[in-house]
Formats: structure tokens, C-alpha cells, sequence
């Protein structure tokens, strides 16, 4: 058994080791996908929570599968939670702040999740930093995500949009909702009805992807006993 190919494979190795992001025509098929997904869970009134590449699969077709709703909340009549959960680096600085929030913050881990796949590392940090360090940045107004150069002007303004620390004024939560991501010039020329009847055809094929099995094999060792030791068998040989 293989595990599932996810949108995280997509980003490739290239010449000696060095990770090489999206080309930002392939990213906007799966950022529109993942658009629509969560659109689709906002109006059901359900908070995903836990936006970040490893969660987004891939099925046999190329087309997006999200995984993992273990944080997903359904919202209740006030419209607000205020649980403290989700990965550090993506997590929107409502959340951090404990001022209560509603699916505003997926939009916010919907700006890092692009940022990620163009840049290959998180805005905030790396992830092998302080986590705590991680979210004060996310929380510091003066702290400004620096964005490569070879970042077009368009996909540097919907990363900010979806980054903006007021939800209010945050793409994707405003009136307009998804009607606003869907017009963004980062978009411009982008066929979301041919998307969403799956005729569009996916950016990567899925069968090109080499699938890390390192994870799968992790857990499959998990549930093997532990091999007692020689010290161990010495210790209870007479019991």
C-alpha cells in the first residue's frame, strides 16, 4: 500500500537538493480548488482549522482531496469559536489572540498555503524555530513577510490580501466572499466553471509524483512490538 499522493510532492528537488516552489500557473489550480472547498464548508457554517499543504491530497485524477477535519468545527448561533488550535505557522493571529474567531482564519492559512508552494518556506518562520517565536511574529503588526523577487506583482498582492491581520478586511472574508478571490487579477484569465466540473486538466500528474512512503513505513513500524533488549532478557529471564 502507497500512501496518497499530496500537493506538498509537488514541490520538486531540483540541482543539488535545492527546493524549487510552484510555477504560479500550476499553484492557481489548486489554490481556486481549495477556494472553492472551503467556500463550500463556510456556507455549511464549518471552520477547517488546520489549512497547510500536508492535509490537501490528491486523487487519481490530479483533482484536490481535503484531509485530515480533525479540527474542523461547525460554528455555532454566535458565529464565533474561541479554541486555540491549528499548526503554528499558519495559524491567523485572531486565533493566536484568543479574541474569538470564526472561517476567516482559513482564508489567512489559504495566504500562507500559496506562499508555501511559490517560495518553498513558511512567511513566519522556518519550522524548526520556537513556535511561540513563530506566532509573535504573526501577531506583530510591525513585522512585514518579505516576498522573492520573483514573486509577480499580482501573486505578491492576493498573498498579502489573504494576510491581512484585520479578518474583516481579509480576501475571502469580505461581502463579496468568494466572488472576490475569483476576481483578483491573480486569477485573470482563470476558468473556474470549467474547474469546478473537473474538465480542466490538473496542473501535475498525480502518477509523476514520487510518493514518500517514509511516513507510512513509520507507522507500520509503530505497530510492531518493541524487540525487547538483552538487557532486558536477562533482567526478567526468571519470570
Amino acid at each position: 500500500m502507497s500512501e496518497p499522493a499530496k500537493i506538498c510532492g509537488c514541490i520538486s528537488s531540483g540541482g543539488e537538493g535545492v527546493l524549487t516552489g510552484m510555477k504560479e500557473k500550476q499553484a492557481r489550480f489548486y489554490v481556486a480548488s481549495i477556494a472553492m472547498v472551503l467556500d463550500y464548508m463556510h456556507n455549511l457554517r464549518v471552520v477547517y482549522r488546520d489549512l497547510k499543504p500536508e492535509n490537501v491530497l490528491l486523487d487519481a485524477q490530479g483533482y484536490i482531496k481535503m484531509g485530515d477535519f480533525g479540527f474542523a468545527k461547525v460554528l455555532e448561533d454566535r458565529n464565533r469559536t474561541y479554541t486555540f488550535c491549528g499548526t503554528p505557522g499558519y495559524v491567523a493571529p485572531e486565533n493566536v489572540l484568543a479574541t474569538g474567531y470564526n472561517t476567516a482564519v482559513d482564508w489567512w492559512s489559504l495566504g500562507v498555503l500559496i506562499y508555501v508552494l511559490l517560495c518553498v518556506k513558511q512567511p513566519f518562520g522556518d519550522p524548526s524555530e520556537d513556535p511561540l517565536t513563530i506566532m509573535l511574529r504573526i501577531i506583530n503588526t510591525s513585522f512585514e513577510v518579505q516576498y522573492p523577487s520573483f514573486l509577480s506583482t499580482d501573486a505578491v498582492n492576493v498573498i498579502t490580501r489573504f494576510l491581512q491581520r484585520k479578518p474583516s478586511m481579509r480576501l475571502g472574508a469580505t461581502r463579496e466572499g468568494l466572488k472576490a478571490i475569483k476576481s483578483h487579477p491573480w486569477f485573470a484569465g482563470f476558468d473556474w466553471d470549467l474547474l469546478e466540473a473537473r474538465k480542466m486538466t490538473p496542473a501535475i500528474d498525480p502518477k509523476l509524483l514520487v510518493r514518500d512512503t517514509r511516513r507510512l513505513q513509520a507507522f507500520e513500524d509503530d505497530k510492531k512490538p518493541p524487540k525487547p533488549s538483552a538487557k532486558a532478557d536477562r533482567v526478567f529471564s526468571d519470570f
